[in-house]
């Protein structure tokens, strides 16, 4: 009895169904083949428990997807689509009365498209030539974000479903690699570009602090020059209302003569005036002339009160 139970066992064990798996993009085709050699006694193609042919029925919902070839009982999918993808199973009885069901697992997959890469500079030395960056790729909903080096990089987080992922680097550029079992797309950026033209953040207080230093000066000088131009049309103003008068004294004080008052005065006429002591004493330096005629003269004397007046001649008074 343990004999016979041992044997069961094993031959279960052997006689495990054989499967295979399809993997095919959308909108292509597909030809499921028999793994098993015939003879097939009782035989029916079914895709998650429904029937899509048998030894003497064909399902007519399935009349326009599939084409079944009854002698080698393969089955062709055509156009495929996702809602297409699933497990097909092929069953048969052999001659010995055991049945057997091969499972043939078609996956369904669209072609990748070009992945999106984001870039963003942790470190950079321009003068050693070195840059650390994180690198973020994405696409249908999966991501990768890596930290990268001169020559490696190092995957920080994942979320994986759909496509596979990977970003590698070197001297020059980061790739972003993307595909699943039917398609591949890859993306490249440079590290120079990122590293050295875009903004770096041991840059990023300089050109902060020159920003708040830039900003309030272009703030402030429109500012300034409005002050300056309503100052300068105040001052403009206020000396065009005060200037004129001032103009008219300056000409008046030109075009008129000032008076020439006479330092005589009218009762001292003919008196010879008061002379400081360095007068007289030119006076006694300088030869005297002798009178040309004996009668007294007064010498010329000068007045002049808005004009001049010569008195020539003119015999001096006597003083009381």
């Amino acid at each position: 009895m343990f004999l016979l139970l041992s044997c069961w066992i094993i031959s279960g064990i052997m006689a495990e169904d054989p499967s295979v798996t399809y993997y095919q993009m959308k909108n292509s085709s597909v030809c499921l083949h028999v793994i098993t050699p015939p003879p097939y006694h009782e035989w029916k193609w079914t895709l998650a428990e429904k029937i899509i042919v048998t030894t003497t029925i064909s399902n007519p919902t399935f009349a326009d997807k599939v084409d079944h070839n009854r002698g080698n009982h393969s089955l062709s999918i055509k156009e495929l689509t996702v809602n297409d993808s699933g497990v097909y199973k092929f069953t048969f009885y052999k001659s010995n009365f055991m049945e057997i069901s091969e499972k043939h697992t078609v996956v369904v997959e669209e072609h990748v498209p070009t992945p999106v890469i984001v870039m963003s500079v942790l470190h950079s030395n321009l003068s050693a030539g070195s840059c650390n960056i994180s690198v973020n790729c994405s696409i249908l909903g999966d991501w990768l974000w890596s930290f990268c080096g001169e020559d490696s990089c190092t995957t920080s987080q994942r979320s994986l479903n759909k496509v596979n992922i990977t970003i590698s680097t070197d001297d020059r550029t980061v790739v972003c690699s993307a595909s699943n079992h039917v398609s591949e797309s890859n993306v490249s950026e440079s590290k120079g570009t990122t590293c050295f033209n875009k903004t770096n953040p041991e840059h990023t207080e300089e050109s902060l602090g020159l920003f708040l230093f830039v900003i309030p000066f272009i703030v402030c000088l429109p500012v300034f020059a409005i002050i300056f131009c309503v100052a300068k049309k105040f001052f403009s103003t206020k000396y065009n209302q005060t200037s004129p008068s001032i103009r008219n004294q300056q000409v008046e004080t030109q075009t008129q003569p000032e008076p020439r008052v006479s330092t005589v005065p009218s009762s001292n006429i003919g008196v010879e005036p008061r002379r400081s002591e360095t007068d007289r004493s030119k006076d006694n330096q300088e030869p005297k002339e002798s009178p040309e005629t004996d009668s007294p003269k007064a010498d010329p004397v000068t007045v002049t009160v808005g004009m001049k007046i010569n008195i020539m001649n003119t015999p001096l008074l006597s003083l009381s």
